[in-house]
């Protein structure tokens, strides 16, 4: 059974608990590679999600990696990267190796990478992950363009919904919506 997620964030913060939950909940189990270890995300994840800390040099994350996707090959049912690591498009290419489905969750670093704001290295990176996943999310309709030069199968998740107080008249705008990226929960959004 395909049950497994591989999350490839920085750090499991506040906002990934309600992420977390919604994978567990589906019946999958969260496992977050992080840069950060975040003691306190241990008690969301309980028994059916986890984090690992992630090797700080290449060759070790490399092994560490390819050895988590081989013993896991068959349980994992994709993996989601944000594609603003330098080590980033390592995980798309074992995903590619081991035959599993890669989300690209774009989270606002393409301006960066569109404007060269990031070194060489890490803008290749980048761009080995838009162009190589299986699907990009993409929370903002302006990065649509962008993304698609790089990729075709995009898929637009709201980062955030204007919060209603009045639970008997939803509010228009999250009528149609059947997911939400859970990036952040907020009364209201701030375009500026």
């Amino acid at each position: 059974m395909k049950n497994k997620i591989f999350i490839f964030i920085d750090v499991v913060a506040k906002k990934n608990r309600l992420q977390a939950e919604a994978i567990i909940n589906a019946g999958w189990e969260p496992h977050f590679f992080v840069t950060l270890f975040n003691p306190g995300a241990e008690s969301f994840l309980e028994e059916k999600g986890k984090q690992e800390l992630l090797e700080a040099r290449f060759l070790k994350r490399l092994k560490q990696i390819r050895s988590h996707f081989k013993k896991n090959k068959d349980t994992i049912h994709h993996i989601e990267v944000y594609p603003g690591g330098r080590f980033s498009f390592l995980y798309v290419l074992l995903a590619k190796q081991y035959h599993v489905p890669v989300i690209c969750v774009e989270r606002g670093d393409l301006l960066y990478y569109h404007g060269q704001g990031y070194p060489r290295a890490v803008r290749f990176s980048m761009w080995f992950c838009y162009r190589y996943s299986d699907v990009v999310w993409y929370r903002e309709p302006y990065m649509k363009p962008l993304l698609e030069k790089l990729n075709k199968n995009l898929f637009f998740i709201h980062n955030a919904v204007q919060r209603n107080p009045d639970a008997d008249n939803p509010s228009p705008s999250n009528k149609d919506i059947t997911f939400l990226w859970l990036n952040r929960v907020i009364p209201e959004r701030r375009y500026d």
